[in-house]
């Protein structure tokens, strides 16, 4: 279960393309990532770091409010505790709903949002206790956001999640 220790962690990534062979063969030979298909839905591949799943991948599908099919990206998932408060809170400042709140069974509920200046993002709420607290070789271990305006962006986040401001670089 999660725990408030857990709130705002990047817990999960998963890799949205149009050639799931093409990224599985290069993350594979850059990383040393594998991959293995998912039981409950084969089209569904994780990235592996020997048994533990780091990550997801799958083939290129539009987002049923989103305006357009994106092009091929990542979407990182942040660690909640109430996926529907969240998703609440971060309509409240200013962000849209991509993908209502769902329930993936075993798993755990989850969102896909978008941030002020359209930077898709999503929420997670997982059954077990996430284990990515200090980053292993080969995990991942820094996000950064480009966007149009850092002080908005970096306030609706620190809301949304209680991030703090630690430093600062041009």
């Amino acid at each position: 279960m999660p725990t408030s220790s857990d709130r705002g962690l990047f817990v999960w990534h998963e890799l949205n393309t149009t050639d799931v062979g093409a990224a599985d063969g290069f993350y594979s030979k850059l990383i040393g990532w594998k991959t293995s298909a998912w039981d409950r839905n084969p089209a569904y591949k994780f990235w592996m770091m020997g048994r533990e799943g780091r990550g997801g991948l799958y083939a290129m599908h539009q987002e049923p409010n989103a305006p357009a099919p994106p092009p091929p990206h990542w979407l990182s998932y942040i660690a909640t505790l109430d996926v529907d408060a969240t998703v609440r809170q971060a309509v409240e400042l200013g962000g849209k709903v991509v993908t209502p709140a769902y329930d993936v069974a075993g798993i755990g509920r989850m969102a896909v949002l978008q941030d002020p200046q359209g930077a898709m993002f999503a929420v997670t709420a997982q059954t077990q206790r996430s284990r990515y607290k200090d980053p292993q070789l080969g995990d991942f271990s820094w996000h950064e956001l480009v966007t149009t305006n850092w002080q908005t962006a970096f306030d609706f986040y620190s809301k949304l999640f209680g991030w703090e401001k630690m430093a600062a670089m041009d």
